[in-house]
């Protein structure tokens, strides 16, 4: 989706990859549909790091398993100036990141995307999604960069903003795929049809105070507040934001509900919350 977008905004990018899902995007290149029509994305697609050179930019589009095969890569990428950003969600797997691409200019990033595709190469029209950026309290990603890069998400279409606590929206965000994302994406309901269900409405409260629960530092009372959560995710994502459907994204939205089911096993859980998720895993 980055790569499409920034591709059709005008900007020079060149997509890295390898395997059999790559060689077809490589042979039919990268485009946006939109109902019937198609536009082709001016993307230069290779499987040669070495010879796409420096860059500004490096968005790390890999699994979190391989996070760490894809450093040398990286590394091929990266001058003084280069950031690097993936959208990984969860502060661990960041946090992985930064140790993996030692050296670099690590961006921690929380994306709300929606994104589907039609096949490989082929990704459909919807909200390019929000965007938050922020410059780590150790790191060396300069001001004016991160604002550049703002700008260039912003003229992709991206609602991109600079944040100041670029780990707490990293945090917020893994909160999202424990609650609203899941429910979204099982139920195919958009965020605000969602939420007009008071029940669904009441289960994703349930949700983000059991993540919550396990966030580092949750035990500081007042860290995280489901009713302030369920407000600034409404504030921020349209009504119409529905949970991509990219590839895996049905495994990983499963996979978040039985994890927070796990941890609340031990704890007084509300029974209707438990039925609506595990009616909701049973149903796909």
């Amino acid at each position: 989706m980055f790569a499409a977008r920034l591709g059709e905004a005008g900007l020079e990018v060149s997509l890295i990859g390898r395997g059999s899902r790559f060689e077809k995007i490589r042979e039919r290149g990268l485009s946006i549909a939109s109902g019937s029509r198609v536009r082709r994305s001016a993307v230069r697609v290779t499987d040669n790091p070495l010879g796409v050179g420096p860059v500004d930019l490096v968005v790390v589009a890999v699994a979190a398993p391989a996070i760490a095969q894809a450093a040398s890569a990286v590394e091929q990428l990266v001058a003084e100036h280069t950031a690097v950003m993936g959208p990984w969600v969860g502060r661990s797997v960041q946090e992985g990141a930064a140790a993996a691409y030692t050296g670099t200019r690590f961006l921690p990033m929380a994306a709300y995307l929606e994104v589907a595709e039609r096949g490989p190469g082929l990704i459909e029209e919807r909200p390019p999604g929000v965007v938050f950026l922020g410059e780590p309290g150790d790191g060396g990603v300069a001001l004016p960069l991160t604002v550049d890069l703002v700008a260039h998400l912003r003229t992709a279409g991206f609602d991109a903003r600079v944040t100041a606590e670029p780990w707490r929206e990293v945090d917020r965000r893994w909160l999202f795929s424990c609650s609203l994302e899941p429910l979204s994406l099982l139920s195919s309901k958009s965020i605000g049809k969602l939420l007009e269900n008071d029940e669904h409405r009441d289960a994703a409260a349930c949700l983000l105070e059991e993540a919550g629960a396990t966030l580092p530092g949750a035990g500081r009372r007042g860290r995280f507040d489901s009713g302030a959560l369920l407000e600034f995710f409404t504030g921020v994502l349209p009504a119409s934001f529905t949970a991509g459907g990219g590839r895996g994204a049905g495994r990983e939205a499963r996979g978040a509900l039985k994890r927070v089911l796990r941890e609340s096993a031990r704890r007084k859980f509300p029974a209707h919350a438990s039925r609506l998720a595990y009616a909701l895993l049973n149903s796909r």
